[in-house]
C-alpha cells in the first residue's frame, strides 16, 4: 500500500493545483459534486467514487456518490462498505491527527474477502482513498476505484496526493450543512426539520436515493418532503431554490 500524508488546511488555500480552481465557482451548489469527481478523473482516469463521513455524529455513512446508475452490483458496495467493511479498512488505520492521508492499494489488500469479492465482481483492481478531517468531527474519505490491472503512475498518484488537500478543504466546505440549514431556515421558518435535511442535501448534489438511504426512508417519502417544501419556500425545482440562495 502506498501512503501520502499532508498537513490538513483551513479554508480554500491559497495555492490551488492547476485543474481545480473552476471548482471553487461551484461550492456550495448542486453542480460542485460533478465538477469534484471529473477533476478527480482527470487526475487518476477513475471509473468511480464516492466521499464518506467517518466517526462524526452519524457514523459512518456516504454523503456525495458518483457511481449511482452503474449497475446492481456498486449499489450494493455503497451500503455493504458502510455496514461491513469500513470499521477495518486500512485506510483509516494510516489517519494522523490534523493531517490528509492518501493510500493507494491493490484489491487484495483489502483485509476482509467479502469486499474483495464485491470489488473482483464490479472489475476493480485499485482503490485510492484521501481521508481528511471533517469540520464536525471525525473524518470525510474521497475513495476512487480504478479498473486498471497495472494501478495509477507514480506520478499520478503524486499528483493527486498533492492535490488532496485542496480537494479535501473544499469537500468539506461544500458539505458545511449548518451554514444552508440556516439560511434555509432564515428564508422559510415554516420549514419542518425533514423538509430542511432534505432540501440541504439535494443543494449538495446528493441524489434522491442517497438522501433516502442517509435518512432512512423511502424515495417517495423524499419526493413527498421536497414537493412540501418547495410549495412552502414557492420554487419549482432545486435550480429555482438555489437562486433564492444567492
Amino acid at each position: 500500500m502506498r501512503i501520502a500524508t499532508a498537513q490538513a488546511q483551513d479554508g480554500t488555500p491559497t495555492a490551488v493545483p492547476e485543474g481545480l480552481c473552476h471548482l471553487i465557482d461551484t461550492l456550495g451548489t448542486p453542480d460542485f459534486p460533478g465538477q469534484m469527481f471529473r477533476s478527480v478523473e482527470r487526475m487518476l482516469n477513475r471509473a468511480a467514487a464516492a466521499v464518506y463521513s467517518f466517526g462524526g455524529p452519524r457514523g459512518t455513512r456516504l454523503v456525495i456518490g458518483d457511481w449511482q446508475g452503474r449497475g446492481g452490483t456498486l449499489g450494493c458496495h455503497t451500503g455493504e462498505y458502510v455496514v461491513r467493511y469500513a470499521a477495518n479498512d486500512p485506510a483509516r488505520r494510516a489517519l494522523r491527527e490534523g493531517s490528509v492521508v492518501t493510500t493507494c492499494l491493490r484489491r487484495e489488500e483489502l483485509p476482509h474477502p467479502g469486499h474483495r469479492a464485491l470489488l473482483e465482481e464490479a472489475g476493480f483492481e485499485w482503490r485510492v482513498a484521501t481521508l481528511f478531517p471533517a469540520d464536525s468531527g471525525g473524518w470525510y474519505g474521497l475513495h476512487v476505484l480504478l479498473p486498471s490491472r497495472r494501478g495509477p503512475s507514480g506520478a499520478a498518484f503524486r499528483r493527486f496526493s498533492r492535490a488532496a488537500p485542496v480537494v479535501g478543504s473544499l469537500i468539506s466546505r461544500h458539505l458545511r450543512g449548518p451554514e444552508l440549514e440556516a439560511r434555509l431556515r432564515a428564508l422559510c421558518p415554516a420549514l419542518a426539520a425533514r423538509e430542511v435535511a432534505v432540501c440541504t442535501a439535494l443543494l449538495r448534489g446528493r441524489t434522491a436515493p442517497e438522501v433516502a438511504a442517509g435518512l432512512g426512508v423511502r424515495v417517495s417519502s423524499i419526493q413527498t418532503y421536497r414537493k412540501r417544501a418547495y410549495a412552502k419556500l414557492g420554487v419549482g425545482s432545486l435550480p429555482e431554490l438555489f437562486q433564492r440562495l444567492l
